[in-house]
């Protein structure tokens, strides 16, 4: 239907669609050839892709649910808790098809959280659909390919619809647990159903539909799930059509979230007859399968939740409201699997009451549930606490990635708060490819934004409805810019620019000295630091410098240079009325605490001439306190390391521990080349560490004339590197770094008085003074640890992840990257060839 024609192009990814307009519930197959620089063809693609529903009459489905003026009876109360809501929705349709459909697609959503079946088999592997946005703007369906499930003659299309986040239970704020969007949960759906002949039939949701009382009798995300499998059939009742308007219905953007995994359980300990804890090694998030063999009809069987013991039993209190509990009333059948659906718990520890018999560890597993992201880093290293510490972050960003980036998996509140999720995007993104999941969310974050222009501290907006607290609402201007730099996605930026205008505005109305002290909502400070208290105008007065200097960025990007103009002009004012309230003449800021001067350096706050005497008393700060951090939420994740005084002064900061009692115990640095070093192993070769560049040399010629290299080769992304090896390190590690020229604009201008004209000429002083190891490329930086650890070097030099790349490109031969240059190190210097102009043949091992 369209054929582009050749474009040349630098931008290889994210291109927009500039062909004609595309028609509804239609697949498109698509077709693309790429050719490289030189003009040779360099491959094609093709794949398909389905539109969804893209106009209001698309929709014949109206909105269908319970009838509020015919409710069933309800019964006194029992010895059991009362569940504390009504059941779920159980809906069904029954239907006719004449023949065998050629194609067949279910389009479905719910305000609630629903699971649809057709002829008894569950439809797609979607949980807790349609997940979470501000509902009353934007409503996500799903739409699942069913051709194989429908069969001539009779058909039956049923769902489970539960209250979810429309109507559940949601937050921390007693004076509003539940009910934030609607009082009961409803469902709309159509089934699309084609045929050869070119005929359609549509079975979508209406007053013909029906209701009967299901085995779910209650079903909430924080209270937990009751499920009677002793209930008998019986027949169903009309539902009412509630609303005929669809809605602000937008197709899922995203990943749903699914079952990713199964966790086993390690242990299993009996507690008197009946009752069990169930250990299964790992915080997780998500629910239980438990099979149960030989119950009585009946017979009820209890699962409460934990993260952890209080001696030998669960301890919930850390819950709150929270009561995550399922419940199951057994059949009576020899064998039966009880699963919830409609609920989600954060646990490591399960009690199970009530149980038949013995409990075996293979009759329960944990299901773990989130957004399914794809998973795209990987870190492992010789330091298992290192390697724990990660497997911990990538669980956290499991659990608290289920509809929004949540606070918490497991108590009341799993709220979307905006600082958390500025803080953990920069390590989230690392881990998993997050660009449309918190695109999506960004969605909500904006909606959330009120008249004046302020954010809100959560997305979506329950519990909490102040105007968002500095660094919470300063997420709405920061994540944009991430996932910009980070995935290149213009249109991030175009969708949120206003939005992010609009809060810089609104700071500035309140607090035209620049100083942001009113109009701060909250104002959380650094939430949670340990033993200080950094002032919160110190720490508000720093991001709303850093959001404005970010406007200012997205404006020349978008081509808004007006905007950009103007705000750059605001940024260099309000860095002014920082230095000139909170910095004095010798470099302290104000409040003296490490969050405090950890933001100060890192926005750029700080003069230049007093940036050495700033980094000076951080350090000091860390090494009074025993080498431990004082930092909250604020603080604790800084990274320095795209600052050029990170590289020019890390000796002030050298002999401080990093984990103590492993190899490395001292980090130095001299004119831009970084290095960690054993000085365990050098006092056992009689050597000194270096202070400065004459001094490195020396001790790499000495280190040498003992027969041990001085230093291995470790792959390590690193900004001393980045620096020190500028023609090494550009476009594939740092090509969606928008900022990138400017850094190592800087970066060279820092070292302009070294004794070296360039930094490639210091790096090739080091190879000849035979500062490395024989084999660089072939150790890594976990190597290089092992190869430190045994005396044969004396450290690591910190390399960059190109050299990574270069390897996993052609292990075997040669790589050939744009404006790259890389060499072999060894007994000989590094031997380079020019093929094209900007363009290096690089050996690689």
């Amino acid at each position: 239907m369209w054929d582009s024609g050749r474009r040349e192009s630098g931008d290889g990814v994210l291109v927009p669609w500039d062909g004609p307009v595309l028609r509804s519930a239609t697949r498109y197959h698509w077709r693309v050839e790429v050719w490289d620089e030189t003009g040779a063809a360099a491959g094609v693609g093709e794949s398909w892709f389905e539109t969804g529903l893209l106009h209001r009459e698309d929709w014949a489905a109206v909105w269908v649910g319970r009838d509020p003026h015919a409710q069933p009876p309800f019964d006194p109360p029992t010895d059991h808790d009362q569940p504390p809501g009504e059941p779920p929705l159980d809906l069904r349709r029954e239907f006719e098809l004449a023949r065998e459909p050629v194609r067949a697609r279910l389009y479905a959503t719910a305000r609630g959280v629903y699971e649809a079946r057709l002829n008894g088999t569950r439809v797609g592997d979607v949980e807790l659909a349609p997940g979470w946005t501000e509902y009353h703007r934007r409503l996500q369906y799903q739409t699942y390919d069913v051709t194989s499930l429908l069969r001539t003659g009779s058909n039956v299309l049923g769902a489970i619809v539960s209250d979810g986040w429309w109507c559940g239970f949601v937050g921390f704020d007693e004076r509003r647990p539940a009910r934030h969007y609607g009082d009961r949960p409803e469902f709309l759906a159509q089934l699309v159903v084609d045929f050869a002949d070119g005929s359609r039939q549509v079975v979508a949701t209406d007053a013909a539909w029906t209701e009967r009382p299901g085995a779910t009798r209650f079903a909430d995300l924080l209270m937990g799930e009751h499920v009677d499998a002793s209930v008998p059939d019986r027949p169903g009742r009309p539902v009412v059509v509630l609303d005929r308007e669809p809605g602000p219905l937008v197709a899922e953007p995203d990943h749903p979230i699914r079952v990713t995994r199964e966790v086993s359980a390690i242990s299993v300990t009996a507690r008197e007859s009946g009752r069990f804890i169930v250990d299964f090694g790992q915080n997780l998030v998500g629910r239980v399968r438990l099979t149960i063999r030989g119950a009585e009809p009946g017979q009820r069987i209890v699962l409460r939740h934990a993260e952890i013991l209080d001696g030998d039993e669960l301890y919930t209190e850390n819950l709150r409201r929270a009561k995550a509990t399922d419940v199951y009333t057994a059949a009576g059948r020899e064998a039966e699997v009880f699963e919830p659906r409609f609920t989600v718990h954060g646990f490591r520890y399960l009690e199970v009451s009530g149980h038949p018999g013995t409990l075996s560890a293979d009759d329960v597993v944990a299901r773990v549930l989130h957004n399914d992201t794809p998973w795209t880093g990987h870190f492992e290293c010789s330091d298992p606490m290192v390697d724990q510490l990660q497997a911990n972050i990538s669980w956290g960003q499991r659990g608290n990635f289920v509809a929004v980036p949540t606070d918490c998996p497991q108590r009341d509140e799993r709220l979307g708060w905006l600082g958390d999720a500025q803080i953990f995007a920069p390590t989230a993104s690392r881990n998993a490819d997050v660009a449309a999941f918190l695109a999506r969310w960004l969605r909500d974050v904006v909606d959330g934004q009120d008249e004046s222009g302020a954010f809100r501290d959560v997305a979506p907006l329950v519990s909490t409805h102040r105007e968002a607290a500095p660094a919470w609402g300063d997420a709405g201007v920061i994540i944009p810019w991430h996932l910009w730099r980070t995935y290149g996605d213009r249109r991030v930026l175009e969708e949120c620019f206003d939005a992010m205008v609009a809060w810089g505005g609104h700071i500035r109305r309140h607090n035209p000295d620049l100083r942001w002290r009113h109009r701060t909502g909250s104002s959380y400070g650094d939430w949670l630091q340990i033993d200080v208290t950094t002032p919160r105008d110190v720490l508000s007065t720093a991001y709303f410098a850093r959001s404005t200097q970010i406007v200012a960025q997205a404006a020349e990007v978008l081509d808004r240079h007006d905007v950009a103009a103007e705000h750059r002009a605001l940024h260099a004012a309000i860095r002014t009325a920082f230095i000139e309230s909170y910095v004095d003449d010798d470099g302290k800021v104000e409040g003296g605490t490490q969050t405090a001067y950890l933001l100060a350096l890192a926005f750029g706050l700080v003069p230049d001439e007093l940036v050495p005497a700033a980094v000076g008393y951080l350090a000091a700060d860390v090494e009074k306190r025993d080498n431990r951090l004082t930092t909250g939420f604020v603080g604790y994740l800084r990274d320095l390391s795209d600052q050029p005084w990170a590289v020019k002064y890390p000796e002030v900061v050298s002999d401080v521990a990093q984990y103590e009692g492993k190899t490395y115990n001292g980090i130095f640095g001299i004119n831009g080349i970084g290095a960690i070093c054993n000085q365990e192993a050098m006092a056992n070769a009689g050597l000194t560490p270096p202070g400065t560049w004459t001094e490195l040399l020396a001790f790499c010629r000495a280190a040498k004339e003992k027969g041990t290299p001085a230093f291995a080769l470790g792959i390590q992304d690193n900004w001393v590197t980045q620096i020190a090896l500028f023609p090494l390190v550009a476009t594939t590690v740092y090509g969606q770094d928008r900022d990138f020229d400017k850094k190592m604009q800087a970066g060279q201008a820092s070292f302009a008085t070294s004794p070296w004209t360039t930094a490639v000429a210091k790096y090739v002083e080091m190879v000849r003074t035979g500062c490395f190891q024989d084999d660089p490329l072939g150790t890594g930086y976990e190597a290089s640890q092992k190869l430190a650890a045994t005396g044969k070097t004396l450290g690591i030099i910190q390399g960059n992840s190109v050299i990574a790349l270069l390897k996993k490109q052609n292990p075997q031969g040669k790589a050939v990257l744009p404006g790259r240059l890389h060499h072999a190190h060894g007994r000989h210097p590094p031997q380079l060839r020019r093929r094209t102009p900007g363009h290096l043949e690089l050996p690689c091992r």
